[in-house]
C-alpha cells in the first residue's frame, strides 16, 4: 500500500511538472530519482524565478526547472544508483559511471559533466561535458559549450560551440552547426559541417566529411574515406591511395600533396591539387581543375570542364571530348587529346598526343614531340629544337621553324609556314 501510495503522488507531481513545461516553453521540468531530503526545489537562474511545490515526496523526487534542457517522464522505479536526469550547477561536477535508457545530464555554463560509458540518453548544456565511451545517445553542446568524446561507435554529437573526438568508428556522428568540430581518428562515420561551422579531422582512413558550411573542412592525413565539398572550402593537407575528395555546387577543395588518391570536380566547382606524385584528378561537367606542380598521376578532363597543369615532369593529362586542358611549362609526361582541345604554352621534353578529331597547340617548342594521328589537328607556333609527327589522315602546321623535325607520313597532310 505504501508503494501504490508513493507511485500516486509521483505520477501526480509529474502531471504538474509537464503542466508547468507547458505554461514554459523555454524551460524544461526533469525528474530525479533518488534525489535525498524532503522537497521539491527547482533552479532557473536564467530567466529569475523559482517555482516551490509541495515538498511531501520525501526522498523520491526532486523537480529542476533548467534553461531549454532535458524532459519530464513518469519513471517511478529505476535500478538504484540510476540517476534519470541531474542538472549540474556552475562550480558543480557531476559523474554518472554508465547512462542508458534515456538519462540525461544537463551540464550549465560553468559546470563540469562526465559520463564513462553512454548507450542511449542525452548530455548537453554550455559547461564542460565529456563522454568516455559513447554507443548512442546525444551529446548536445550549446554555444560557449566544450564536448569530448574520447571513443564513439555510435550516437552524435551536436554542436554550437566545441567539440572533440577521440576516434570515431561506422555509426558515429559529429553535427557542427556553428562553432567548432574536431575528430582526431575517424575510421568510419561522419561529421558534418553547416552553415558557419569549422571542421577538422586529423588522421582519416574511413568515414566521410561533409562540407557545407560558410567556411571550411579540413584533412590533415587521409588513407581512406572522403571529403565531399558542396560550399564553402574543403582541403586535403596529405592525400594517400583510397582517399577521395568530391567537389560539387561552387564548393572549392585543395589537395596540398596528392601521392594516391582522387580529387573529383563538377558541377561549377574549383580543384586545386598543388602537388602530385600520384593518384588522379578528375574534372567534368563544368568543373575547373588546376595542378601547380605534377611529377606523376593523371588530370583527366571531360566534356566542358577546364582543366590545367603548371608545371609538368611527369604524369599525364588526358582530355576528351569538349574538354579543354592546358601545361603551362612541359619538361616531360604526356598530354593526351581524345577529342578535345589542349594547349602546351612551353615545351622542353615530354609528348602531346592528338587523335580522334582533337586540337593540340604548342606555343613554344624547344624539345619534346607533339605527335597527330587519326583526324587530329596538331600546331607549333615557334619550333626550335623537337619534333612533329604528322600521320595518316591528321594535320599538322608550324608557324616558324628555328630548328627542329617534321615527320610526315603517308597520307598526312602537313605545312611549315616559315623556316629560318
Amino acid at each position: 500500500m505504501k508503494k501504490k501510495a508513493i507511485k500516486e503522488k509521483v505520477m501526480t507531481t509529474v502531471a504538474v511538472i509537464n503542466a508547468l513545461n507547458m505554461l514554459s516553453p523555454y524551460g524544461m521540468l526533469a525528474v530525479d530519482i533518488n534525489t535525498p531530503g524532503g522537497h521539491i526545489q527547482t533552479d532557473n537562474h536564467l530567466y529569475g524565478t523559482a517555482v516551490n511545490l509541495p515538498g511531501e515526496m520525501g526522498g523520491y523526487v526532486q523537480a529542476m526547472l533548467s534553461p531549454r534542457v532535458a524532459y519530464a517522464e513518469d519513471i517511478v522505479e529505476l535500478p538504484d544508483g540510476d540517476t534519470k536526469s541531474v542538472s549540474v550547477g556552475s562550480g558543480s561536477t557531476h559523474t554518472i559511471g554508465t547512462m542508458q535508457n534515456g538519462g540525461t545530464q544537463t551540464v550549465n555554463e560553468g559546470g563540469t559533466g562526465t559520463i564513462t560509458s553512454m548507450n542511449d540518453g542525452l548530455q548537453s548544456g554550455w559547461g564542460t561535458m565529456s563522454i568516455g565511451t559513447m554507443h548512442g545517445g546525444t551529446q548536445y553542446l550549446g554555444v560557449g559549450g566544450d564536448g569530448t568524446i574520447t571513443e564513439m561507435s555510435g550516437g552524435t554529437q551536436k554542436v554550437y560551440g566545441t567539440g572533440t573526438i577521440g576516434t570515431m568508428y561506422n555509426s558515429g556522428m559529429q553535427t557542427v552547426y556553428n562553432g567548432s568540430g574536431t575528430v582526431t581518428t575517424m575510421n568510419g562515420g561522419e561529421q558534418k559541417l553547416l552553415n558557419g561551422a569549422i571542421g577538422t579531422v586529423t588522421d582519416m582512413n574511413g568515414g566521410v566529411q561533409y562540407v557545407f558550411t560558410r567556411k571550411s573542412g579540413t584533412i590533415e592525413n587521409m588513407d581512406g574515406g572522403m571529403q565531399e565539398v558542396v560550399s564553402g572550402t574543403g582541403t586535403v593537407t596529405t592525400m594517400n591511395s583510397g582517399g577521395e575528395q568530391t567537389i560539387s555546387s561552387g564548393g572549392t577543395g585543395t589537395v596540398t600533396t596528392m601521392n594516391g588518391g582522387s580529387q573529383i570536380v563538377f558541377s561549377g566547382g574549383n580543384g586545386t591539387v598543388s602537388t602530385m606524385s600520384g593518384g588522379q584528378q578528375n574534372v567534368s561537367s563544368g568543373g575547373n581543375g588546376e595542378v601547380t606542380t605534377m611529377s606523376g598521376g593523371t588530370q583527366y578532363v571531360s566534356s566542358g570542364a577546364t582543366g590545367t597543369v603548371g608545371t609538368m615532369s611527369g604524369g599525364s593529362q588526358t582530355v576528351y571530348s569538349k574538354g579543354n586542358g592546358t601545361i603551362e611549362a612541359m619538361e616531360d609526361g604526356t598530354q593526351i587529346l581524345y577529342g578535345g582541345t589542349g594547349t602546351v604554352s612551353t615545351m622542353s621534353g615530354g609528348k602531346q598526343t592528338v587523335s580522334s578529331g582533337g586540337y593540340g597547340m604548342v606555343s613554344t617548342m624547344n624539345g619534346g614531340t607533339q605527335t597527330v594521328s587519326a583526324s587530329g589537328i596538331g600546331k607549333t607556333i615557334t619550333m626550335s629544337g623537337g619534333t612533329q609527327t604528322v600521320s595518316t589522315g591528321a594535320y599538322g602546321r608550324i608557324s616558324a621553324m628555328i630548328s627542329g623535325i617534321q615527320n610526315i607520313s603517308s597520307g598526312g597532310d602537313g605545312l611549315i609556314s616559315a623556316m629560318s
